[in-house]
């Protein structure tokens, strides 16, 4: 019987086998994410702060990048795997991606202004006087 080579088994686990590019471009996928995370409480925190949006508002508006990431991962997830892409397109799809959640945080901040006018419009009604 063989001894045991720790060398060995380590070869033969599937993980060894996807190369530097896979694990880079996994690494991109996984800071890109984990940058989004934050922004949703240091976001929400701001519009409650500085904009006088409830709570409420201010999570549902932090909602839409998450929302946009739901419609549109799976059907590029699909298109980049079936077109038998390179490294340098998958990456060009990601950049294209990360520019468009840059636009999406951008156009976050203008609906968010608009929902705060629409609030201190709402606040400041005066209902009828029965009198």
């Amino acid at each position: 019987q063989k001894p045991f080579s720790v060398m060995e088994y380590l070869s033969n686990l599937p993980y060894f086998k996807f190369g530097l590019p896979f694990y880079l471009y996994m690494l991109s996928g996984s800071l890109l994410y984990g940058s989004i995370v934050p922004f949703w409480f240091i976001g929400s925190k701001y519009m409650q702060d500085h904009l006088q949006l409830s709570v409420y508002i201010a999570d549902a508006l932090m909602g839409i990048p998450d929302g946009m990431i739901i419609a549109v991962c799976l059907p590029l997830g699909l298109f980049v795997s079936r077109c038998g892409c390179s490294l340098r397109s998958q990456l060009a799809y990601l950049s294209m991606s990360s520019i468009a959640m840059a636009a999406s945080f951008l156009l976050l901040v203008s609906v968010s202004l608009h929902a705060q006018a629409n609030q201190n419009a709402i606040s400041s009604y005066q209902l009828p006087s029965l009198n």
